[in-house]
């Protein structure tokens, strides 16, 4: 018992100095791989932003709604009974001012990504778990299968459990191996549309 809260006080310790130290430019997260990103999700969805507007939540405060043409439901929440959905995050710009939100992953128009959101918070808004780790980008190139790429600029890792050393982005991955480690989790997943 006391070897358990001794292992506690030490991995308190731990998480407090990496706050510190952690620094004004970057999140400190825990470290999930993508079976731990896929049971913390209610929602993951693969699809091509076509489109994002400065929103303002139900606290007033600055948010960002991005509209995602669905290629694949692979958890939801709730009946998706369209094949585009939109998706209010927080930060974004407000009367003139950024607030951004440090590790939070970017999304420009045309690019195809998988998500792994959380429920709605209170004012309407869903937070990518993990922040910039629950986006994975989906890279295509003629001849070769799809691939896809975690970016994780502006984090920190905390690896809770020990094991897992990540010192950057891991390089990319086969876009199949990544949905059979979800579907592992979640089960079959649902194609949206003619893709």
């Amino acid at each position: 018992m006391f070897e358990n809260r001794l292992r506690q006080l030490c991995r308190s310790v731990l998480v407090l100095s990496v706050l510190l130290v952690g620094g004004v430019n970057a999140s400190t997260v825990e470290l999930l791989d993508v079976e731990q990103l896929s049971e913390r999700s209610v929602s993951i969805y693969q699809g091509t932003i076509i489109g994002s507007a400065r929103a303002v939540s139900a606290d007033q405060t600055a948010s960002t709604r991005i509209r995602l043409a669905l290629t694949r439901v692979l958890k939801a929440d709730r009946a998706i009974g369209s094949d585009t959905i939109d998706v209010t995050l927080p930060g974004g710009i407000q009367e003139g001012r950024r607030y951004e939100i440090s590790g939070m992953p970017q999304f420009r128009a045309g690019e195809e990504v998988i998500l792994f959101l959380s429920e709605s918070d209170r004012h309407g808004r869903q937070w990518p778990i993990g922040l910039g780790q629950a986006k994975f980008t989906v890279l295509r190139q003629a001849g070769r299968p799809a691939r896809v790429k975690q970016s994780l600029q502006g984090l920190h890792l905390l690896d809770l459990q020990g094991a897992r050393k990540l010192t950057g982005a891991p390089g990319p991955v086969l876009l199949n191996d990544l949905l059979r480690r979800i579907e592992s989790v979640v089960g079959i997943t649902t194609t949206v549309g003619p893709h």
